[in-house]
Order: C-alpha cells, then sequence, then structure tokens
C-alpha cells in the first residue's frame, strides 16, 4: 500500500469499509489499483472491467468511462455489502463468468460454480434474460431456450453448456 493511502485511511476512522472493498475484490480474483487523487477522495479500481469505488460523493475527471460506485461510510457500517448486488450485476453483464471461467480453466472452477450453483446467480441470470428478452420476437428461441433451462438443475446445465452463464445477453 502507498505512503499516500496510509495517510488517508489514518484520517478516517472506519478503515474496515475500506478493507471490505479490497477483501471483496480480491474474492472475485479481480486486479486492482488504489489511488489518491490529490487527497480529496481515495479510490479503488479494476480497470480490466472499467469498474470504480469512490470513499466519497465527490466524482473526478479521471472517473470518465468508468463505472463508478460511490459508497456510503456510515452505510456500510451497518450494511456491509449493501454494493455487492450491484456490482456483481454490473459485472456480469461485462462477461465477468467468461473472465472467471477462463481464470479458473473451465467450469469446474470453485469460485464460478459457488456463484452460479451456490450462490443462485444461475436462476436469476435466466429470470433477468427473460425480462431483458420480454416478448420481443427477435428473441423468441433465447426465451423458449432459457424457459427450457430453467427446469433443469443447475450443475447440469453448466456441465452440457458451459458457456452458457458467461454473458447476460
Amino acid at each position: 500500500m502507498t505512503k499516500e493511502a496510509d495517510r488517508w485511511l489514518a484520517k478516517k476512522a472506519k478503515k474496515a469499509q475500506y478493507w471490505q472493498v479490497k477483501r471483496f475484490l480480491e474474492s472475485l480474483r479481480l486486479k486492482y489499483i488504489e489511488k489518491d487523487a490529490e487527497k480529496i477522495s481515495y479510490s479503488i479500481s479494476a480497470p480490466l472491467f472499467g469498474l470504480r469505488f469512490r470513499f466519497n460523493t465527490i466524482g473526478e475527471a479521471e472517473d470518465r468511462g468508468w463505472k463508478v460506485f460511490f459508497l456510503d461510510l456510515e452505510k456500510l457500517e451497518v450494511i456491509p455489502d449493501y454494493f455487492r448486488e450491484d456490482v456483481m450485476w454490473f459485472l456480469v453483464s461485462r462477461g465477468y463468468l467468461s473472465y472467471i471461467r477462463d481464470a479458473e480453466v473451465g467450469s469446474h472452477g470453485r469460485i464460478f460454480r459457488s456463484f452460479v450453483v451456490s450462490g443462485g446467480w444461475g436462476a436469476k441470470i435466466m429470470k433477468k434474460r427473460l425480462e431483458i428478452y420480454g416478448t420481443l420476437p427477435e428473441y423468441t428461441y433465447l426465451r423458449l431456450k432459457t424457459e427450457e433451462f430453467l427446469t433443469l438443475p443447475i450443475p447440469k446445465i453448466i456441465a452440457h453448456f458451459p458457456g452458457f452463464f458467461d454473458y447476460l445477453v
């Protein structure tokens, strides 16, 4: 960690909120960069997916083109993982499951399986796809296939179609 980051953290009464984000990114196997922008706001960025966390409500010029999550320190103290579902939907829509499946060499990786099967994201992704498809004629085949897959166990889908969950649409 940099000296600037140490100084920033020394000013904050609650360091736990900062570590929650770092642990979250590490658990997802995402490389991140920590930056103290002019000692006004601190950020943690995952450049591969254009994702940035700010620990204040001040946007910076360098945030252009990034998906920025402004984290409320007080809310983090009460509900430590309030931001995770929004971040996961962002990552899923950007191909995170393909990335993690490739990183773990196949569909039998621990993170991929725990996310899709144990975490319940397999069913969530299929339901979200059905929402996106709606009744549009261009998605008729995809809608029918997704409805069929909703009746199957997630491990069976992964075994036969490992890339099925890689992208949201």
